[in-house]
């Protein structure tokens, strides 16, 4: 389990990462994608470690936590947007300054 936490965690950042640099808004989306799946997996480890929990409650909770974060999507997406959005405006002053005066 622990295992697995690492390399979601490495994977997210990764890929965010990416995604801000290169400015790919399908980067980013596979970045929030692993944001989730990160976070289910932090949930399951604290729920197999502290509270010892069937894996029917497990599922129940993932179930729960997947709604709660699909609802908080938009807000999710908008970062990710707005990184975009940023990187893209930086692109084309670039170009504009480096365009030679006519």
């Amino acid at each position: 389990m622990a295992v697995a936490l690492v390399a979601n965690v490495a994977v997210t950042v990764t890929k965010v990462v990416a995604g801000v640099v290169s400015g790919s808004s399908a980067m980013l989306s596979e970045g929030a994608h692993s944001v989730s799946d990160t976070a289910n997996e932090l949930f399951l480890v604290r729920v197999e470690l502290v509270d010892g929990l069937s894996s029917d409650d497990i599922e129940q909770m993932s179930s729960e936590i997947d709604t709660r974060l699909r609802a908080l999507s938009p807000e999710i997406t908008q970062v990710f947007v707005d990184a975009t959005t940023s990187h893209e405006r930086r692109r084309v002053e670039a170009a504009r300054r480096s365009r030679p005066s006519t």
